[in-house]
């Protein structure tokens, strides 16, 4: 299950073609902590519309971007400044764990405090 966040985008386009995605999220989901500042991701909303979990990821650090859709839409709604949903996923490689950006809802829903 995939973890979501609000906020505008920015995109990278690196010489080898990867896309690499920034997320400037709203202020319900950053966090501060020591002078470093994170995007809190919720876990996506299961079945019964609940959330049961949440993990945090720097804000400075970017997503990737497997699809080439998905990076067309993350580049005109950069250029547009709109608020995003991402939803993202967690993934293990041998470099490490990396967040992939699996969805985009344009523009964002609100989220119910």
């Amino acid at each position: 299950m995939g973890y979501v966040a609000h906020g505008t985008v920015q995109v990278k386009q690196q010489k080898k073609g990867n896309l690499a995605v920034l997320i400037n999220p709203i202020p319900e989901y950053r966090v501060k902590h020591k002078d470093k500042e994170y995007t809190v991701l919720v876990q996506a909303l299961d079945a019964t519309g609940v959330a049961s979990q949440a993990r945090i990821f720097p804000v400075d650090k970017p997503y990737e971007v497997d699809s080439l859709s998905l990076g067309d839409t993350l580049k005109q709604a950069a250029f547009s400044g709109i608020k995003v949903e991402l939803e993202v996923e967690f993934k293990s490689k041998p470099e490490g764990e990396v967040v992939a950006v699996v969805a985009v809802l344009i523009p964002a829903t609100s989220p119910k405090l």
